[in-house]
């Protein structure tokens, strides 16, 4: 019995990439990093946003700079 070639034009046949359990895991912790980043510098951004305004709030509270300091003239 004579083989037939499944492919007759002689090109080779490109195979996948198999996805081995440690690259997806390593890509989902390069992704999840990135995220976490993301994440903790946008907090910081807020906080110091939200003290600046309390501070800013308390120095109006308090008064301008002038009020604490008496001329002798």
């Amino acid at each position: 019995m004579k083989k037939i070639s499944v492919n007759p034009s002689g090109k080779a046949i490109p195979v996948k990439k198999s996805t081995d359990s440690r690259d997806i895991f390593s890509r989902g912790m390069s992704i999840g990093f990135v995220l976490g980043f993301a994440a903790g510098a946008a907090i910081v951004a807020v906080i110091d946003y939200l003290d600046a305004k309390h501070q800013e709030m308390r120095r109006i509270e308090k008064g301008s700079d002038a009020d604490y300091y008496y001329t002798t003239e």
